[in-house]
Formats: C-alpha cells, sequence, structure tokens
C-alpha cells in the first residue's frame, strides 16, 4: 500500500468518524451516518430539507447517465449536449454540497469561515465539530 491510498484511507477514517459524532449530537442513530444515501437524506433533513436532497441526488445520477451515454455516441452533436448537460447536473450538484455545508455549519452556530473548512479540509472540520462543544441548534 503506498502513502497516498494510507492518508486517503485515514481521512475517510476521520470523516465517518466526525459525521458519527454530529448525528448524535443531532439526536440521530450514530449509524445512520454509515449508510450512504440514507445518511446524505438525513443530514439534509436536519439542516435544510429533503426536496434539496432530491435535487442533488437526481442531478447526480442524470449528468452521470448522461455522460455515459455521450461516451457511447462518440464524436456527434448528441454527444456534445450531453457532456454539456451533465456539466449542468454536476454544477448544480456542487452548488447544492456546498450549501448543505453551509447550513450544517450554521446549525452548529458556526459561520462561512467554518463552510469553508469544512469544505476544502472536511477530514479536519469534521471531526472537530463532531468533538468540539458546539451544540445543535437545529435548521
Amino acid at each position: 500500500m503506498n502513502t497516498t491510498t494510507v492518508l486517503s484511507i485515514i481521512a475517510l477514517g476521520l470523516i465517518v468518524l466526525g459525521k458519527a459524532f454530529i448525528f448524535k449530537k443531532m439526536n440521530v442513530e450514530m449509524w445512520k451516518s454509515l449508510i450512504p444515501i440514507y445518511s446524505d437524506y438525513i443530514l439534509f433533513k436536519k439542516v435544510w430539507n429533503t426536496k434539496m436532497f432530491m435535487v442533488e441526488l437526481l442531478s447526480t445520477v442524470a449528468g452521470g447517465v448522461a455522460l455515459a451515454v455521450a461516451q457511447t455516441l462518440g464524436h456527434t452533436t448528441a454527444a456534445s449536449l450531453l457532456v454539456g448537460s451533465s456539466m449542468v447536473f454536476g454544477a448544480v450538484s456542487i452548488v447544492i454540497s456546498i450549501a448543505v455545508l453551509a447550513k450544517l455549519a450554521k446549525a452548529f452556530g458556526h459561520g462561512f469561515g467554518y463552510t469553508l473548512g469544512l469544505m476544502f479540509l472536511q477530514p479536519v472540520f469534521m471531526p472537530v465539530l463532531g468533538f468540539n462543544n458546539s451544540q445543535y441548534q437545529g435548521a
């Protein structure tokens, strides 16, 4: 195993551990943070709303499907349009992901700086949020 793999596994472990304790602070069973799509649904439910979760999920799936179909079409106009639509779906998903991180930070009484930390240094800021003394204040 190379260094990058080890560091990636450690980073993922820190994110998972931090998210589990964030769920505990939100009065959600910690095991629910381990189920990939369901944990995102619960997070959206606690800090925003489930409609935006569905928009993010559908935009992610639609972008992936559009890109997969585009790859089968070769160099055609239709393929170019599908690649463009995939990029739009991806951008929508990214914007919603950033917004939910901002709402998560706000739900625990933190501001824009903490949102940036969650965006760019999630292996550090998720465990800090899970283990520090900030309390869940609701959406």
